[in-house]
């Protein structure tokens, strides 16, 4: 891609991003029958890995076993993943690897009757769509700060490309954001508590301090991850309204220590966990990659970007 008026623009780095890249694989061990012989199963018979991950099968007890798929998560082929040709060499092993979210029933014919049956259940491995994601934005920044926001596009086999709904892209935004209520003081009014004291969320949730014993609280947050602003989720001020309540929404993943100043010495502390939402991250890396692609699809390998104001 080249500009008339400013430096050459490189759009290639979208070529090298690993879609399906795992961010840290990991290989789980399941054992095959028993040792010593004797218990026909898969040990453990149910695991949860993260996509991307793979599962080993081990034969511990040098009896013939398979491992054949019964049902997969739409997108993943159940054929690829079975081994349906027996193994029966202690320290035997055949493996697969998950890359579609979502649980898997599995069983060795020969023994289904026994009821030698397992499961995998693979979770959406979040730390690799935050990273990929990252990579993407950063791509994308870089080509959008040489061709937007005053850039016509025109392609020498091809249409106009319209790169401004990467402007829209809400990368804060969370996908079906929940509120958690926590109770500060206790009903009937003795306990100098959060209730809960721990709470885990997801990021882009929120939670809402409610009032519940009319005694004078606050919320003052003594720890947060880097990134996160903590006088801006803490409520100095107090309140002592039954139902009264204060909100605070969290973008940053990671652990939020807070206390209630005016009761710190009676121990009124509490915890809120922040994980990353997967089910965000993957709603938005698929609207990125799905311009990126439109762009790419006008722009690659045939184009030339002309800017009317500069570069």
């Amino acid at each position: 891609t080249t500009n008339s008026t400013g430096p050459e623009v490189d759009m290639s780095p979208l070529n090298d991003l690993e879609i399906d890249a795992p961010l840290s694989p990991k290989t789980t061990v399941v054992n095959v029958g028993s040792d010593p012989p004797g218990s026909l199963i898969f040990d453990p018979e149910t695991v949860t890995i993260k996509s991307g991950d793979t599962v080993s099968w081990v034969n511990v007890d040098g009896i013939p076993h398979d491992v054949v798929f019964k049902t997969v998560p739409e997108g993943a082929d159940a054929e690829a993943l079975s081994h349906k040709q027996l193994w029966s060499t202690i320290g035997e092993s055949a493996n697969s690897t998950f890359t579609v979210p979502g649980e898997y029933d599995y069983y060795c014919s020969p023994h289904l009757g026994a009821g030698m049956i397992g499961k995998i259940i693979v979770e959406e491995d979040s730390r690799r769509l935050r990273k990929l994601l990252d990579d993407a934005t950063e791509i994308v920044e870089d080509v959008a700060s040489d061709l937007l926001p005053n850039t016509t596009t025109t392609n020498s086999t091809g249409p106009e490309v319209d790169m401004s709904p990467l402007n829209d892209l809400e990368i804060d935004a969370p996908l079906s954001p929940k509120t958690t209520v926590v109770n500060v003081g206790s009903d009937p009014p003795g306990s100098l508590i959060f209730d809960p004291e721990t709470v885990t969320i997801k990021s882009g949730d929120t939670v809402s301090w409610v009032n519940v014993d009319g005694i004078p609280h606050d919320v003052v947050f003594k720890t947060v991850p880097e990134g996160a602003d903590a006088e801006a989720l803490s409520h100095k001020q107090l309140w002592s309204t039954i139902g009264e309540s204060a909100n605070s929404t969290f973008t940053v993943p990671g652990e939020y220590d807070y206390y209630c100043s005016p009761h710190l010495g009676a121990g009124m502390i509490g915890k809120i966990i922040v994980e990353e939402d997967s089910r965000r991250l993957r709603k938005l890396l698929d609207d990125a990659t799905e311009i990126v692609e439109d762009v790419a699809s006008d722009l690659l390998p045939n184009t030339t970007t002309t800017n009317s104001t500069g570069p």
